[in-house]
């Protein structure tokens, strides 16, 4: 009993496919679904590296220029996704950096309020 092979054409368009719905999760700031889609790309990559090379599959001129053209429109909407994700990624980093800088000063200077709590040591109106 022999297994159909892959087609490699139908495996790139499926990914070009999951490529264009991540750019839409990307434009929607909707990371966690967006993380969930990207799984799922590595997992058809990693499919399509298991047909040992999708130059080995190119038969004819139509096949390689549909194979280059999905690539590069895969390409071109990696570029696209990295528009929005990239930006959203540096804040996230500076947002993270500033609180371990924040902990680390707590850390290096102790808690931030009197152990007397809001009023201070003699109570409210002390003056001090």
């Amino acid at each position: 009993m022999s297994t159909a092979r892959p087609n490699p054409i139908e495996q790139l368009q499926t990914l070009e496919a999951r490529y264009r719905a991540m750019l839409e999760l990307a434009v929607a700031n909707d990371w966690d679904a967006l993380a969930n889609a990207g799984r799922e790309c590595v997992s058809l990559r990693q499919s399509l590296e298991h047909l040992g090379g999708l130059t080995a599959s190119v038969r004819d001129e139509h096949t390689a220029g549909q194979m280059q053209a999905l690539i590069r429109s895969i390409l071109e909407l990696d570029a696209r996704i990295r528009e929005h994700t990239v930006p959203a990624l540096d804040s996230t980093r500076k947002l993270l950096a500033g609180q371990v800088k924040k902990g680390r000063v707590q850390k290096a200077y102790g808690a931030t309020q009197s152990p007397f709590g809001q009023q201070g040591a003699y109570g409210a109106g002390d003056g001090l």
